[in-house]
């Protein structure tokens, strides 16, 4: 399959030197998060609770079917991007394997002949490292357009009805609203649009699935206040899989990508981000660039080890 994907070489070319600078990018974005993030922690009371990262772990912190669909769809695209970059640039690959848990597969493995890598240009090396956070974060955002379609949805579930507002003792908690004066409501997002035609005072007319009820419109900090608490309701449990399922794909893999672009090493465990860092480095400055880099590796791990326990 790798070998098949890497004959279209000129788009590849274009995809994996857009993920150089896209990568470059993406790293310095992140780092300034971190650091931005450990300041606010140290100097800001409201934010001394907050964790910067968690392990993920599916059934335990995340959850179990979703969390281990989105960590090998995370895996796979990770490495077989690296795969193709490999054979785009003439690095042969040493092995590819799967990976399995439990008889489950997790995800895989492609590993480039070290030999072979080394011998290349920086630029070269440069686009097979970032080609795997590349296709994890376009992954992620094709997730996130998918995630914020409204397909999903049929109708407005009622979480909680106000005391004394225009729809207590008319709504209960539970209803499901389907339309207003006639009008499709689908989201939560459709019922505010049309309640910004009507004036407080209006009585309009609610179908839900008990029947179709009629409630005076009232105010509310200068706005039109129905009274209730609300959230999308799903068309039925497939469809609240696929939307959890694409939020965990989003939120993974674009986390995953941003964690592997930072320059963390620790003995011989380093990501792509600090291989880019050090051979820049290296190119630079030679010997001094790979002390320089360790440097950098070193700080960032004792950076990630602080976000996950603090």
């Amino acid at each position: 399959l790798i070998e098949s994907l890497s004959k279209y070489k000129k788009m590849w070319n274009l995809y994996f030197t857009f993920g150089i600078f896209f990568g470059i990018l993406v790293m310095l974005i992140t780092i300034y998060l971190t650091f931005d993030f450990l300041y606010k922690k140290f100097t800001i009371e409201e934010y001394k609770e907050t964790r910067g990262a968690m392990l993920v772990i599916p059934g335990v912190t995340i959850p179990l079917v979703e969390g281990l669909i989105a960590i090998f769809l995370a895996v796979v695209f990770h490495e077989f991007s690296h795969g193709v970059a490999s054979l785009i640039e003439n690095v042969r690959i040493r092995s590819v394997g799967a990976i399995f848990f439990l008889s489950i597969p997790i995800g895989a493995f492609v590993e480039p002949e070290e030999e072979d890598l080394m011998k290349k240009s920086l630029y070269s090396k440069l686009k097979i490292y970032a080609a795997g956070s590349l296709s994890n974060i376009i992954l992620g955002i094709f997730a996130f357009l998918l995630l914020v379609q409204p397909f999903y949805f049929d109708g407005v579930k009622v979480l909680n009805v106000v005391e004394n507002s225009p729809s207590f003792k008319i709504l209960e908690k539970g209803d499901i609203i389907y339309e207003i004066n006639g009008e499709k409501v689908k989201t939560t997002g459709d019922l505010l649009r049309i309640l910004e035609k009507y004036n407080p005072g209006d009585i309009i007319l609610i179908k839900t699935n008990r029947g179709e009820f009629k409630v005076k419109l009232g105010e509310k900090d200068n706005r039109v206040y129905l009274g209730i608490l609300m959230t999308n309701n799903y068309k039925n449990d497939l469809y609240k899989f696929l939307h959890n399922l694409m939020f965990w794909i989003f939120l993974l893999n674009v986390g995953i990508g941003m964690i592997n672009l930072l320059p963390i090493s620790f003995g011989v465990a380093a990501t792509d981000g600090y291989h880019m860092i050090r051979d820049i480095l290296k190119a630079r400055l030679e010997d001094f660039g790979d002390i320089i880099s360790k440097i950098i590796g070193t700080t960032f791990f004792i950076v990630l080890m602080m976000m996950l326990l603090l």
